[in-house]
């Protein structure tokens, strides 16, 4: 056989020094990692911690925080809602409002226009047809009017539903609208007449998209179904999500669909007054239009007052959808691909989902309240927030090409619009961190990449108090590079990233924040300690002799003697365990120190404290007591948190028992005597007396046969003297030896004997 070849091995200088450096690291690592009380480390990245911060002007990535998009806010919309957005082919914007219900237009140069103020209190979906009408959907009366090119305002239909949720044509110019409470799609034909397209089993049909074959999405509530129904009508279900509301829908350039709940969302809609009634008129009627307005995009100006429409017919009163009152499970996105593949995708924040839009790079946008966030699904499902606004909801998105990102709000109603650029300053601020007890602060480090042109800092706060309030400290200096925290020691935490550009396309990006910080050590807390006595019996005897069985011979009747395998613990001067005392303690540490106990006892009139046990780590200890004197003791427990802490700063805390008794003497038998009863009976009676404890069982055997339990005279064992009587039935001629016991509390064991002699 070939030898195998081995390099030889020569352990240089260079080596040993190594192992030696690998050695003393490992030891330092497990010293830190072991010892409860030192040096401590808050670390927060995008997988831990940063989810849980606020963020202004910044965004928050799968990877990092970073500036957010660029921002800006349209001025001009006085409504509390922006409910619906959409565009024309020539780049227009159209916004529908509420209360009342509005439409205002955005032109490609960034002209603001109100089109017109219906008497509907909003205007809850729009459409633009090939011809460059817009048609408006109302609620709560279920009217569709249409907006022509020349700003001529028509009433096109009155629907009997009174939402009007979403307009949607396809590619042949047909209309469709989804509609509540009675969950119906309609075709809105060009006279005006509608047709019942779909009607579902559902209250609401919330959002409808259409795809390149002209089949139509829908989605529903109360039970959260997607719908897919082709042009022919034929409806299918794609998918029944576990939550009540799937609220909107979108697709990418892929085909993916992608469908965003809302369950247990409260009532969009508040509470509004009854229009009134107004004489029916016929669909198609022209209305008065109104001279537009233009209002420069970034400046503000009074708005027109329109005169209102009259409606055709009354409705009765608004009530609102019957959304539940509290969320059926956590909203989520789902991704369902043209295979017929379900994605949940979860978002970092709970919400309700009420806006989704796709762009050309099949990123998909999610609107949510309460609070408003907006988030982005890349093509790989990563999940990135890229802002929160002030408002209560993100309630419509929409991509326009060139212009990028628009999003509507409620709580108050405004329009933004999102650039390609970077928003030139922005802020994260942490969650507060809660360290437990009181603690010094150290050392903030950071990873960060800071391209030429971008800054970030980190400045910090502390207090007592969960919520961060006037009682904390002012913010920091502004740190940047890692340094020493001037925060001053306390319980919680907060630390603030300031980053900033003065280059559009570039940005800081923060990847992780690690703060040191010392808690104070506080003394251990001992939960607990008691002594027992039982408990040291019972588990030896239990290991002896096994479960205690009750005798099952009636008394009096004589059994063969017992072998050394059957005795019973009564047959023992002494049971198992006697003599013993099981002191056992809880005990637990503020910092998770590992601690040590030491136990001392004495007498109750004694001074001074005997040590009993050292240095132990364990939660019990078995005293022998058989060599201590008869009387009334205590037990003292200290616990230490020194081994982990030096002894400068290590604690203490200690706890000592109630008295108890320690009792080794056995109880004493008097005035025992056994007389004839008659009938081959004898009776037998007679005490026993303990000096420290209570009797706690009688008992007697005739001539070494089966133990059988008796009780005192007066039926109950609470006294350290008690007497009794018991009848021995059914003796044969001849000698008898009668044996009584008495155990103590403490478990000794007390005898006496009387022999009786029965004679033909």
């Amino acid at each position: 056989m070939r030898p195998l070849h081995r390099h030889p091995f020569k352990l240089t200088t260079g080596h040993l020094s190594f192992l030696v450096m690998s050695f003393l690291l490992a030891t330092f690592l497990h010293a830190v990692e072991t010892r409860a009380v030192s040096t401590k480390f808050l670390k927060e990245s995008p997988s831990t911690g940063f989810d849980e911060g606020e963020m202004s002007n910044t965004s928050l990535t799968a990877t990092v925080i970073k500036l957010s998009p660029k921002v800006t806010r349209i001025e001009g919309i006085k409504e509390q809602y922006v409910w619906c957005l959409t565009k024309d082919e020539y780049g227009n914007l159209y916004i529908g409002t509420g209360d009342p219900g509005s439409v205002y237009k955005v032109s490609p140069t960034g002209n603001f226009f109100l089109l017109y103020t219906f008497q509907e209190p909003y205007v809850q979906s729009l459409a633009v047809s090939p011809a460059g009408d817009i048609f408006v959907g109302t609620a709560p009366q279920g009217i569709i009017y249409k907006i022509t090119p020349w700003r001529d305002v028509v009433m096109v239909c009155d629907l009997p539903d009174s939402y009007v949720w979403k307009l949607r044509f396809d590619k042949t110019g047909r209309l469709y609208a989804a509609t509540g409470p009675e969950g119906k799609i309609y075709t809105i034909a060009d006279d005006g007449e509608a047709s019942v397209f779909f009607d579902s089993s559902q209250s609401h049909i919330l959002d409808m998209i259409v795809d390149g074959e002209d089949n139509l999405y829908a989605c529903s509530e109360p039970d959260g179904l997607v719908y897919k129904i082709t042009p022919g009508g034929k409806a299918f279900v794609v998918y029944d999500a576990q939550e009540g509301e799937v609220h909107c829908l979108a697709l990418d350039g892929k085909g993916n669909l992608y469908a965003g709940t809302a369950s247990g969302a409260r009532p969009q809609l508040p509470m509004l007054r009854q229009p009134p009634a107004a004489p029916s008129i016929g669909p198609l009627r022209p209305i008065e239009p109104v001279p537009p307005v233009e209002v420069d995009a970034l400046q503000q100006a009074p708005l027109p007052t329109p005169q209102p429409l009259q409606i055709p017919r009354a409705r009765p009163g608004y009530r609102p959808p019957p959304y539940p009152a509290t969320p059926k499970a956590k909203n989520v996105v789902y991704k369902i691909t043209p295979g017929g593949v379900i994605k949940r995708i979860p978002l970092r924040k709970p919400g309700f989902i009420f806006a989704l839009s796709a762009d050309p790079d099949n990123n998909v946008y999610v609107a949510t309240g309460d609070k408003a966030g907006l988030y982005r699904i890349d093509k790989d499902e990563n999940v990135s927030t890229l802002l929160e606004v002030e408002e209560s909801q993100i309630l419509s998105l929409l991509f326009l090409n060139k212009k990028g990102l628009f999003l509507g709000t409620g709580n108050k109603g405004s329009l933004y619009q999102l650039s390609r650029t970077y928003a030139g300053k922005g802020f994260f601020v942490s969650s507060a961190f809660d360290a437990k007890i009181n603690s010094s602060w150290g050392n903030v480090s950071w990873d960060v990449e800071v391209p030429e042109g971008t800054n970030l800092t980190i400045a910090t706060r502390t207090g007592n108090s969960k919520k961060p309030d006037n009682t904390w400290s002012e913010w920091s200096a502004e740190l940047a590079a890692q340094a020493k925290t001037q925060s001053p020691s306390s319980r919680f935490i907060q630390y603030r990233a300031s980053l900033s550009t003065t280059l559009p396309n570039a940005t800081p990006t923060l990847k992780s924040v690690s703060i040191a910080y010392l808690p104070t050590n506080q003394p251990p807390e001992i939960i607990s300690l008691s002594v027992d006595s039982h408990a040291v019996r019972k588990a030896a005897r239990a290991r002896m002799y096994g479960p205690r069985q009750r005798p099952d011979k009636p008394p009096g009747l004589r059994r063969p003697a017992p072998g050394p395998s059957q005795r019973r613990p009564s047959d023992m001067a002494k049971p198992p365990g006697g003599g013993s005392k099981l002191i056992k303690w809880q005990a637990s540490d503020p910092n998770y120190d590992n601690l040590s106990f030491t136990l001392y006892h004495k007498g109750v009139r004694e001074r001074n404290w005997k040590l009993l046990e050292e240095k132990t780590t364990k939660s019990s200890f078995v005293w022998q007591t058989t060599r201590v004197p008869d009387g009334e003791y205590l037990v003292k427990l200290v616990a230490t948190d020194n081994p982990d802490n030096p002894p400068e700063v290590s604690l203490t805390a200690e706890k000592t028992t109630q008295p108890f008794i320690i009792d080794n003497t056995r109880p004493q038998v008097s005035s025992l005597s056994a007389s004839y009863a008659g009938d081959n009976n004898v009776a037998v009676t007679g005490s026993f007396t303990d000096d420290l404890s209570d009797i706690s069982r009688l008992e007697y055997s005739v001539d070494a046969a089966d133990w059988v339990v008796i009780f005192p005279e007066d039926k109950i064992f609470d006294e350290s003297e008690e007497f009794f009587h018991f009848i021995v039935e059914g003796l044969t001629f001849g000698e008898h030896t009668v044996v009584i016991n008495a155990t103590d509390k403490e478990g000794n064991i007390g005898s006496g004997k009387v022999s009786v002699d029965l004679w033909d």
